[in-house]
């Protein structure tokens, strides 16, 4: 059985961060790939929507 970190290291201020944290609590940085790509997303999302809204 292999043992699963409980901290992961922000990659841009290097703090420990609990795993379940999305943003690292010192910077705000999304500590993980999968944070970050999700945040994308929305963010593509809600750019679409203003782009739609200001098109009609």
């Amino acid at each position: 059985m292999q043992n699963i970190p409980a901290i992961s290291e922000c990659r841009r201020c290097i703090l420990g961060n609990r795993i379940e944290n999305r943003y690292s609590s010192q910077c705000g940085y999304p500590p993980t790939v999968t944070t970050f790509e999700e945040m994308k997303e929305v963010e593509d999302m809600r750019m679409r929507i203003f782009q739609d809204i200001y098109e009609t």
